[in-house]
């Protein structure tokens, strides 16, 4: 929060452990602020969005505050429902108005790439001069050898913004730099301060780590590492680099320098070798790359970090599955306490959402698509036309989707999570005949299913496009109809009656028998129907319709285990709930909920606006490349509902935080980025209609802040259509004292210090006027307003 935006602002106070009265009018009588003078609490906008979050909106009468300051929230006992304890206050610090520069980079500037970089140039609290050759002069940059700013290609976005292209000799550089952006007085219109810099952080050379799979106690021996090196090239020679590489931080960990191999000048992978010592916490292994194995290094080894699952405690894992088409249950791993927790709706799949509490699944029956919460209860029909025997089901949380095959009608199919927006994607005009069971990789963009009378397993991208066929075999039915992938080591896994249980690679070539059907008359696998994995713990779980039993066994077909054997009944889907996976939020929040409020809406952007260009971990970075810039914002936009963007009511929350000359320059941005996705087209859409809310629906002249003064006041005003705008100041005997002419304005809100009208309090002589009261006329077209100010020395 900032003295420019303190206005209108916008804070949520949320409780932790007691909740808020449900009487809001109590609510509005308990609650203040303090801290800076001229804020208080507008009361006709407390809200209660839920019960231990209420959101509050500021006036600020503009008294000026040159420092820093910080502002203290306190909530009463009487807002609190059964509390008798003493008040509650939050702090919020608030950055005094200043002009400030800063530095903007669409992505992270390392030594490879930095020639030829764009960078952006934003202002805050001033703007830019209009000639070009004024900023051209005054832009400079420092603090790597062989830099230096091409100043041909400078360019003006707006009155705040310009970029600045980068050119570099390739002088080599052994450490992390810092670049800093000078940009002189004579490029910023009426000011007279000192140059103004920005700092943004040049990366040298450094290596990351990627593991296949996720590393985990039970699978760290012989798991792989990709480690890419950024900056640099590793040696040609094998033996320099496997001379050059360690791994530290766990017990009994070593890498296995015979297995090291050179993928190409930024890769190699490395193979570990773990004894088995038990560590009872997650723990963090650290790889480090030797100089001797970077091609013209002459500086320090290069490290890079990876967190390690420890051995979680498999007493808490619970087993979901179905019996018998009748319903779904759940068991502890070791067999004991057998719950029924969705009975009689015949479900034909299920899948989880843990992290949410909900389980959704298929109705071939009654041909629905339900959910209810974890333990069963509030059962909830979402899909009820449009279908015939849906089988599989698969969700992908994060972008609340999910989907299914819907067999009866040779379709797979997706909608939002409640059940809405429902859509094709792949139909018999694209070759599906009878698709059965579904998976997703969600990373890599891709749904993988079975289809029973192609004989195929196949996949597409998530929009249905890109079919390919992957496994064609003689008689798939004999295949069951269940899939699972371990997407990290690029396999698909799925059950075979006339088999077992298989695999192969995701493009399905190289297919493994893992655990063969035995006769029925000796005891082992017979009619494997259902499978799940369970990455981190190295084990894959699934369900034998014939034998009634549930079993485990290693992901390459080793040690298998008889988990469950009774209170089955032809036992078929199954899937595993870990304690390694997150526990149940009650509310959902989608990447772009930036501000983790429960849904998304014009205060997501406003947040992605206060952290733009902002580097490291943050909530706003949504596309998570490491800076918040136009796509972060443009991708929170598509999210935002398109209508109530639009709606009359949006327009005070956006005129309070955004400008007309803001958002077209992010329209701009996102324009030329080349991105022609639908969702990224959509969220130019959306700040299309947010830039239409920032018109005013009539023109009015505002009350001047400070006022009284002395000696200097801000007088804003708001324009519904582009005029020629001059205010003049009367003493109180109707004589004029001074004309300002502010020349042909656009429409707009001109609110702020740095776009209002400004009075010095001194007449058309330079003189300093004397105390007491005066009027000011505002006129705009064939518009004209007089309002009432005071002087007081």
């Amino acid at each position: 929060m900032t003295e420019a935006t303190l206005a209108r602002g916008t804070v949520s106070l949320e409780l932790t452990g007691p909740t808020y009265t449900t009487h809001l009018s109590k609510i509005k009588s308990a609650v203040t602020v303090e801290g800076i003078k001229g804020v208080t609490i507008d009361p006709d906008s407390v809200q209660r969005p839920s019960d231990r979050k209420i959101r509050v909106t500021l006036d600020f009468d503009g008294t000026d505050f040159d420092t820093d300051a910080t502002l203290t929230f306190r909530v009463d006992a009487g807002a609190i429902a059964r509390y008798n304890g003493g008040v509650l206050t939050a702090k919020v610090p608030v950055t005094a108005h200043q002009e400030e520069l800063t530095a903007i980079r669409t992505s992270l500037l390392t030594e490879e790439n930095l020639n030829g970089s764009v960078v952006s140039l934003s202002l805050t609290g001033a703007t830019y001069e209009p000639e070009i050759s004024k900023i051209r002069n005054a832009v400079s940059v420092s603090g790597i050898e062989g830099i230096r700013v091409n100043t041909s290609t400078i360019q003006r976005l707006s009155d705040r913004t310009i970029t600045v292209a980068l050119n570099f000799d390739e002088t080599d550089f052994d450490a992390d730099a810092t670049l800093t952006f000078r940009v002189d007085a004579g490029a910023i219109a009426n000011y007279n301060g000192g140059g103004l810099t920005s700092k943004v952080r040049v990366g040298n050379k450094g290596i990351s780590a990627f593991p296949k799979p996720p590393l985990a106690e039970a699978t760290l021996n012989e798991s792989v590492v990709t480690l890419i090196l950024s900056g640099a090239t590793y040696e040609v020679d094998i033996s320099k680099i496997r001379n050059a590489v360690s791994v530290s931080g766990i017990e009994g960990v070593r890498v296995n320098t015979s297995k090291i191999q050179r993928l190409n000048s930024k890769r190699i992978t490395v193979a570990l070798n773990f004894d088995g010592t038990d560590f009872d916490a997650d723990a963090t292994l650290t790889f480090r790359v030797d100089a001797g194995a970077i091609a013209n290094h002459n500086g320090g080894g290069l490290t890079a970090k990876l967190p390690v699952l420890a051995r979680r405690e498999e007493s808490l894992l619970k087993i979901f599955w179905i019996n018998a088409g009748n319903s779904i249950n759940w068991v502890n791993l070791d067999g004991s306490n057998i719950e029924d927790l969705v009975t009689g709706w015949k479900p034909s799949d299920f899948a989880l959402d843990v992290e949410y509490g909900k389980i959704y699944w298929t109705n071939a029956d009654k041909h629905k698509i339900q959910r209810a919460n974890l333990d069963g209860s509030n059962i909830e029909d979402l899909v009820t036309q449009g279908l015939d025997a849906p089988l599989g089901i698969a969700l992908d949380v994060e972008y609340g989707k999910m989907y299914w095959t819907n067999a009866g009608e040779y379709k797979i199919q997706r909608a939002n999570l409640d059940g809405s927006n429902i859509e094709d994607l792949v139909t018999s005009v694209q070759g599906v005949w009878k698709p059965a069971d579904i998976a997703l990789d969600i990373a890599g963009g891709k749904m993988y299913w079975t289809d029973l009378y192609a004989n195929s397993i196949n996949r597409a991208n998530l929009d249905g496009s890109n079919i390919e066929d992957l496994v064609t075999l003689v008689r798939l039915a004999w295949e069951s109809s269940d899939i699972a992938l371990d997407v990290e080591s690029g396999k698909m896994y799925w059950t075979s009656w006339a088999h077992g249980i298989r695999r192969a690679n995701l493009d399905g070539s190289n297919i493994e028998d893992l655990v063969i059907v035995t006769p029925a008359s000796s005891p082992g696998l017979q009619r494997p129907t259902g499978i799940a994995l369970d990455i981190a713990g190295g084990k894959m779980y699934w369900t034998d319709l014939y034998a009634n039993s549930i079993n485990r066994a290693n992901l390459d077909g080793s040690n298998i285990e008889d988990l469950v054997t009774q209170g089955l009944f032809a036992p078929a889907s199954i899937a595993i709930l870990s304690p390694a996976q997150p526990a149940v939020h009650p509310v959902r929040v989608f990447k772009e909920d930036v501000n983790s409020d429960g849904h998304v809406d014009v205060d997501d952007l406003v947040y992605v606006a206060q952290q733009y260009g902002q580097t490291g971990t943050n909530s706003a970075d949504v596309n998570r490349d490491g800076v918040v810039n136009v796509d972060d914002f443009i991708l929170v936009a598509a999210a935002v509902d398109a209508a109530a963007a639009a709606a009359p009511a949006a327009r005070v929350h956006v005129q309070s935080h955004f400008t007309a000359s803001q958002l077209n320059q992010w329209l701009t941005e996102a324009r030329v980025s080349g991105n022609t996705s639908d969702t990224y087209q959509r969220g130019i859409a959306v700040v299309e209609q947010l830039l239409a809310l920032t018109v005013p629906e009539e023109t009015t002249l505002l009350a001047n802040y400070p006022n009284p003064f002395n000696p200097e006041t801000w007088i804003p005003y708001q324009l519904a259509t582009p005029a020629d705008v001059t205010l003049t100041i009367y003493d109180i005997q109707g004589r004029v004292v001074r004309d300002l002419d502010l020349g042909h304005q656009r429409a707009g809100m001109y609110q702020s210090r740095n776009r209002a009208a400004y009075w010095d309090g001194r007449n058309a002589q330079g003189e300093s006027v004397a105390s007491g009261v005066y009027f000011y006329t505002l006129t705009a077209g064939d518009f004209t307003a007089t309002r009432k100010l005071l002087i007081r020395k």
